[in-house]
């Protein structure tokens, strides 16, 4: 195709273009296409311009809800008056107009109502709230929150667990909230095993949560449950997970599990390097709480090794482990190798280092003493808190001259002795078996004014001194007496300890009046009172039981078998009616005999030579379903005895071996005694080589029956034998 040179794209040919103009001008002659034409004509807006101004026209006509602000008055007036009754009666209100309410309106309320802590609010008007729309989890959320948020943790779970749907955030917060402020596992416990079921799975937090509250209790089963279950779902235990678990073992003494999680621990991704200082410190003090400080010793180093330093607790433990052990070069080497450590890294050996090499000294006074000097000399000051850890020791070591040594040092260096001071002093010369210096230094204490019901522990003065000191019941009832003056309430085991120290010095009477004083006191007596008294007043037995029955306090089984053990030991005809009689009252006050209480019926029958009676009660025992014990075999083996029947007292003796009994000398040596009574020497002199074989010392009575047996047979040489074998063992 070829193109004219004067047709181009830019060009027209002039004819064309002169009718084209003529044209226009006729149409626009034409009144009804002009119009059209200044709407063709005219500038077109674009689609985009067009939306746009649709959009603005909608917003012009668009008014903001009233709802939202309606909801955000009624809430406001709620949180003033907290009356849940017109906030459902100006929702219904709302209703009433025809208007519908969003869910999100309704939990609105619901949360109002949890901050203000009104959980009852809370639940009536969910029920409101439940007649309009479906609740959705939220709703339960906020009831939840509204009983923790009142502090009724054990309603919150209630609610959550009756929930029709549970958000997992909501068990979440309520196990955070069981956990941590009530410090409720059992709950927690609950909560956490009832998640699955509502089919919701729990997140590793939580599991992290349960084995640390499982662990801080000591409750390392339950601990070791939840962290198997965390592994079982899929995830993977961290370091801080294992720390837990290691502090857990601590607190129960249970230094096998905390190597074992240390172990586990160490599988873990990463280098040993990289595990938390506590790691290693529970770990270590959990080994030293079990006097295992080599083992303590040995990971302190390796911890050092990693990078890691020890605190002064971890220290501390360890150096006690080594103290307990009584090995104090281990100790001071360890001692040594700390502040050798401290010096070399150009650290200053501070007080709080010094006083944890103090503490860890514990009885060993001159250490003590030693870290005392080296405290001064390094320029630090040295208080009552250091001069009470030498008291400490000095009481420890339960030596009393040292404790007034160092008290007047401390008193010459113008350091003043505060109630600690006092007490650790008294405390020692009460175990130091010192009750007159005990209560001499009480005197100084009351002149310093630091004598106070609170300040003073009377009752571990009261039992040391009961236990260390010989005809002491006084001093001990003076400070009884001291402690009623200051008006501190006292239970009932001090008034205890002094009627035992008045019975053991053979002063019933006394003992006896402090029973009126302790009641007088406003002290109640009870069970323990009344069977201290019936172990000690033994010829009083009937009484005291009766004088407990007056008071209303109820009898026992044991009670009860103190007053037959007495009455068993009562001699002539009455022993066995006596013994008889107040079983049948153990009946009748409804308590159940037991092995001890057929013992002592047995041994008194056989005491009273009433074989037939024996029989009868061991038969009624055995059919009770009770097993015979090693009194009741006792009693049996005195009936045979009585009956010159040694071959019964062998067998009776052969049962209880054979039962697994652990037999006395004083069942060998009856033995003994039924064959050399018998005039049988060898089967006594055989009783007497299984007494010996069984690990028992033979005494005066073992040799008597022997040398009486032979005498009886005359054989005067077998005789003088075993008497010389008497005076070589006396």
């Amino acid at each position: 195709m070829v193109l004219h040179p004067d047709r181009g794209r830019r060009g027209r040919a002039p004819g064309v273009l002169v009718r084209a103009v003529l044209l226009g001008a006729a149409l626009l002659s034409f009144e009804p296409l002009r119009g059209l034409w200044s709407f063709v004509s005219s500038p077109r807006p674009s689609r985009q311009h067009a939306r746009t101004a649709a959009h603005a026209g909608a917003r012009s006509d668009k008014r903001p809800s009233p709802i939202p602000e309606q909801v955000s008055a009624i809430l406001q007036r709620y949180a003033k008056t907290l009356k849940v009754s017109e906030v459902k009666s100006s929702f219904q209100k709302i209703l009433d107009s025809g208007t519908t309410l969003a869910v999100g309106q309704y939990n609105r309320a619901l949360e109002a109502m949890a901050k203000a802590k009104r959980p009852g609010d809370a639940a009536e008007f969910l029920t409101f709230m439940e007649a309009q729309v479906q609740p959705e989890g939220a709703a339960y959320d906020h009831l939840v929150t509204s009983h923790l948020n009142a502090g009724d943790f054990e309603e919150a779970l209630k609610t959550l667990l009756s929930s029709p749907t549970v958000l997992l955030k909501t068990c979440k917060r309520l196990l955070r909230s069981l956990l941590e402020q009530k410090k409720d596992v059992k709950s927690a416990t609950r909560l956490m095993s009832c998640m699955p079921a509502m089919g919701l799975q729990p997140s590793y937090p939580m599991y992290k949560g349960m084995v640390a509250a499982a662990a801080e209790e000591g409750n390392l089963d339950l601990a070791d449950r939840w962290f198997q279950q965390l592994k079982e779902n899929g995830m993977q235990p961290e370091s801080g997970l294992f720390v837990s678990l290691i502090k857990g073992c601590w607190k129960a003494r249970d230094p096998e599990r905390a190597v074992r999680y240390f172990n586990l621990m160490r599988r873990l991704p990463g280098e040993e390097a990289t595990f938390p200082r506590g790691t290693y410190s529970w770990l270590i003090r959990s080994l030293a709480q079990d006097r295992d400080a080599e083992s303590a010793a040995n990971l302190l180093e390796r911890m050092r090794a990693a990078g890691l330093d020890p605190s002064l607790e971890t220290y501390e433990a360890v150096l006690k482990a080594w103290s307990e052990l009584q090995l104090p070069d281990m100790r001071k080497k360890l001692e040594q190798s700390w502040i050798q450590g401290l010096k070399a890294n150009g650290t200053k050996v501070s007080r709080d280092v010094y006083k944890t090499l103090m503490r860890a000294s514990k009885s060993d006074i001159r250490s003590m003493e030693e870290w005392m000097n080296q405290m001064q000399m390094a320029g630090h000051w040295v208080g009552v808190y250091e001069y009470n850890n030498l008291l400490q020791a000095c009481e420890s070591a339960i030596d009393y001259r040292s404790a007034e040594k160092w008290f007047d040092r401390m008193t010459q260096a113008n350091v003043t002795a505060n109630a600690v001071s006092y007490n650790l002093i008294i405390k020692t010369m009460a175990k130091a078996g010192q009750p007159k210096k005990a209560k001499q230094w009480g005197r100084r204490m009351e002149q310093a004014g630091l004598l106070s019901s609170k300040t003073l522990q009377f009752e571990l003065v009261v039992k040391s001194l009961l236990q260390t000191s010989q005809n002491s019941a006084d001093y001990i009832a003076g400070w009884a007496a001291k402690a009623n003056e200051l008006k501190k309430d006292m239970n009932a085991s001090v008034y205890h300890n002094v009627m035992r120290a008045y019975f053991l010095e053979n002063k019933p009477e006394e003992a006896r009046q402090w029973v009126e004083w302790m009641e007088t006191n406003g002290t109640s007596t009870n069970s323990e009172t009344y069977m201290m008294l019936m172990r000690y007043d033994d010829r009083q037995t009937t009484f005291w039981h009766q004088k407990m029955d007056e008071k209303g306090v109820p009898p026992s089984t044991d009670s009860f078998n103190l007053v037959l053990r007495s009455l068993s030991e009562v001699k002539g005809k009455k022993r066995l009616p006596l013994v008889e009689e107040w079983y049948e009252r153990m009946q009748d006050a409804g308590c159940p005999p037991n092995e001890e209480t057929y013992a002592l019926l047995i041994s008194a029958a056989a005491k009273s030579g009433q074989n037939e009676a024996g029989e009868q009660w061991f038969s009624k025992m055995t059919k009770s379903g009770l097993s015979p014990d090693r009194e009741v075999y006792q009693a049996l083996m005195l009936r045979s005895l009585r009956e010159g029947d040694p071959v019964a007292v062998r067998q009776i003796l052969d049962w209880m071996v054979l039962k697994g009994i652990k037999l006395n000398r004083g069942m060998y040596n009856l033995a003994i005694r039924a064959f050399a009574e018998a005039g049988e020497a060898e089967g006594a002199e055989e009783i007497f080589r299984r007494l010996q074989a069984a690990g028992r010392d033979p005494d005066e009575r073992s040799f008597f029956h022997l040398i009486d047996c032979h005498v009886r047979q005359r054989a005067m040489e077998k005789a003088r034998d075993w008497s010389g074998a008497l005076k070589r063992v006396v």
